[in-house]
């Protein structure tokens, strides 16, 4: 189940989403075109977890929110945060790893060759420890 809700009178004009996969489920709000904020849940079976995400989209509705089509996200936008945030990871990490052991390491590495394999094994372990998928764009990991 996957619900995007919406509410605007004279003085808000905010969304409120839910997404619900297995016995997991992601709830998001905010202000309409910004990214929100989001908390996710998780219960001991899919039945319970359907069962409290409909629950809060009942409470929605009685609150006056109206059911819409999910908005369009701009590439621009996605590739646009991606990249700053990746720019701002750098920013603060490098300094760090740089001054660690493992520097000597990862500039021994020959990146045009390995990076490939690089960013499938990180998607392979990031699938096997977080049962997420993942997606890579040259330097990007983007997690499903």
């Amino acid at each position: 189940m996957k619900k995007y809700l919406t509410y605007q009178d004279e003085s808000s004009n905010k969304f409120w989403s839910v997404d619900v996969s297995g016995n997991t489920f992601t709830v998001t709000f905010g202000k309409v075109g910004s990214s929100g904020q989001s908390s996710v849940k998780t219960f001991h079976d899919e039945q319970e977890c359907l069962k409290e995400a409909e629950k809060l989209l009942r409470e929605k509705l009685k609150k006056g929110y109206l059911e819409t089509e999910w908005p369009e996200q701009k590439a621009e936008a996605v590739i646009k945060f991606l990249s700053d945030s990746f720019h701002q990871f750098l920013k603060t990490k490098v300094k760090d790893f740089e001054e660690s052991k493992y520097a000597k390491a990862f500039q021994k590495i020959n990146w045009e060759k390995e990076a490939d394999q690089v960013f499938q094994s990180v998607c392979s372990y990031w699938t096997k420890s977080g049962s997420q998928n993942c997606l890579y764009f040259g330097m990007v990991i983007i997690y499903l």
